[in-house]
């Protein structure tokens, strides 16, 4: 990309972030805003919101399983490099 391109991507990208800001969706996890953006309602309800946490749960694990993995193979990288060959 050059830098026109890269210029015009940064300030659309933080226009986004100020619509989201000003619209008052900036208090809550991406996940619920894009709930709120689907026009899911969030009313009140407690089952809603524990479905809401949940995939919040989710998406926990599956990051931190991500950086496991990721961890994982660096140190296998790294002790691999580190033997003698046969």
């Amino acid at each position: 990309m050059d830098a026109k391109a890269d210029i015009k991507f940064y300030r659309e990208r933080w226009k986004a972030v100020e619509e989201i800001e000003r619209s008052g969706l900036g208090k809550y996890n991406p996940i619920t805003r894009l709930l709120i953006s689907l026009g899911v309602r969030l009313d009140n309800n407690v089952e809603q919101m524990q479905i809401i946490l949940r995939w919040a749960k989710l998406k926990e694990y599956y990051e931190q399983d991500k950086l496991n993995v990721r961890q994982q193979q660096n140190s296998e990288a790294k002790s691999s490099s580190h033997s003698l060959p046969k």
